[in-house]
C-alpha cells in the first residue's frame, strides 16, 4: 500500500484498504495529529478515481471557518487545514466581511460567543437563504412558461372570438375582455422578467 500526497497536501491511498474499527480510529487519530480539522465521511462505495486523476473540490466545514476566523497567520492555517494559501486567502476574503456584517446586524458579540456555534448558525441561515432564492427562481421560471403558453393561445382565441361575433354568439365586449386579459398577462410577464434581473 502506498500513501499518495497531492499538490495541495491532500492525502489519498493508491487503492482502497480494508481496516478494522480499531485501525480506522488509529488512522483518523494520525490524520488529526497532522490536520486540525478531520471529518471522516461514510460512503457505500469506493472512489475509482485516485489523487491526481481528478480535481476534488472539498467543501469548507464549520470548524475550518472557525480556524480562519480565529487565526491570522495564513501559513499556519494552511498547514492546519491542508489547504493552499490561495484557497485560505480567497475564502477568508469572501467569508469575513459577510460574517462580520451578519454578526453586527444580529447584535452578536463575537468575542463572547461560541464562535463555532455562531458560524454554524450563520452558514445555516445563508444556505436557507440560497435555497429560498433557488425556489423563488424556479417558481418564477415556471410562471413565465405558463404565461408564455397562455399568450401563444391568444391569437387562436381572438380568431375564434371574431368568428363567434360574426355568427352572433359573442359581442365586441367579449373581445375587449379577451384583449384586457392578454394585456394583463403581458404585464405580468414583463414584471416577472424585470424581477429576474
Amino acid at each position: 500500500m502506498e500513501i499518495l500526497i497531492g499538490d495541495k497536501g491532500h492525502v489519498d491511498f493508491d487503492s482502497p484498504i480494508k481496516v478494522t474499527a480499531s485501525q480506522k480510529e488509529q488512522i483518523i487519530h494520525f490524520f488529526e495529529s497532522i490536520y486540525s480539522v478531520v471529518e471522516p465521511v461514510e460512503t457505500d462505495h469506493f472512489r475509482t478515481e485516485r489523487l491526481g486523476d481528478k480535481f476534488f473540490i472539498k467543501e469548507w466545514t464549520d470548524g475550518e471557518y472557525a480556524i480562519i476566523f480565529q487565526m491570522e497567520n495564513t501559513e499556519r492555517v494552511c498547514e492546519m487545514l491542508g489547504r493552499s494559501w490561495m484557497s485560505v486567502d480567497i475564502r477568508r476574503g469572501q467569508f469575513m466581511p459577510v460574517f462580520l456584517e451578519w454578526a453586527k446586524v444580529n447584535n452578536i458579540d463575537l468575542v463572547k460567543c461560541d464562535i463555532k456555534k455562531c458560524i454554524k448558525e450563520f452558514l445555516k441561515e445563508k444556505r436557507d437563504m440560497l435555497n429560498l432564492k433557488k425556489q423563488e427562481k424556479k417558481e418564477r421560471r415556471q410562471s413565465v412558461k405558463r404565461i408564455e403558453k397562455k399568450l401563444k393561445s391568444y391569437s387562436e382565441k381572438r380568431k375564434t372570438m371574431q368568428f363567434m361575433i360574426g355568427v352572433g354568439k359573442a359581442t365586441e365586449d367579449d373581445l375587449r375582455k379577451l384583449d384586457i386579459g392578454e394585456k394583463e398577462l403581458r404585464r405580468k410577464l414583463e414584471e416577472l422578467n424585470k424581477n429576474k434581473s
